[in-house]
């Protein structure tokens, strides 16, 4: 099953490297959502904040930044544990040079960091914050994790663990919500010592 699994895995990275190889536009565009969409996220987490501070002169943002953050961070380091337990090298390895999109540094390519990341911002943005802006961001992180399979730094496996490690950690930080809380005050009450 899991030799089945892993050579459709491959059969689908295969197809979807070759669409964006050969349809140059489609390549275009998925190395740029692939490679650049990642920086969103510390852009939108930071302008957050300074209008939550400056603008709206309320923590109500700030919280929602702080897990959104928290998500982000401990989906991040669920993925460098896993990663170490779980060594896949990368598709450059499968791939004839000539189709890879983007070179990346030989690290660990299951489960997708890229993936991890914006899904958990996103069902944590869906969960917390509110729906107009949670679904432009899970709209985000779909786009970036297919994007990723399309040039070629992971496999669609990659990307599918990664979405559902997102998902997961997002769900459980959401469930104990008023731990969270009761830590973000302190931390808040700390930025505020530094008029932040």
């Amino acid at each position: 099953m899991i030799d089945y699994l892993l050579q459709l895995d491959r059969e689908l990275l295969q197809v979807m490297n070759s669409l964006a190889n050969n349809y140059i536009p489609l390549g275009k565009i998925t190395l740029l959502v692939g490679e650049y969409f990642i920086f969103i996220y510390p852009i939108l987490l930071i302008a957050m904040w300074i209008y939550s501070h400056f603008i709206l002169k309320s923590d109500s943002l700030k919280f929602t930044s702080l897990f959104l953050f928290s998500s982000a961070l401990i989906t991040i380091i669920c993925n460098l544990g896993i990663q170490q337990i779980i060594v896949r090298e990368r598709p450059e390895t499968f791939l004839e040079s000539q189709k890879i999109l983007l070179l990346h540094p030989p690290t660990a390519s299951f489960p997708s960091d890229h993936g991890a990341l914006s899904m958990a911002i996103a069902i944590m943005a869906l969960l917390i914050w509110n729906k107009k802006a949670g679904f432009p961001l899970l709209l985000i992180a779909l786009s970036l994790g297919i994007s990723r399979i399309f040039i070629g730094v992971h496999y669609p496996l990659d990307i599918l663990f990664g979405w559902l490690m997102g998902i997961f950690v997002s769900s459980i930080i959401y469930f104990k919500r008023y731990l969270f809380k009761k830590i973000f005050i302190h931390i808040i009450r700390f930025a505020a010592l530094f008029k932040l």
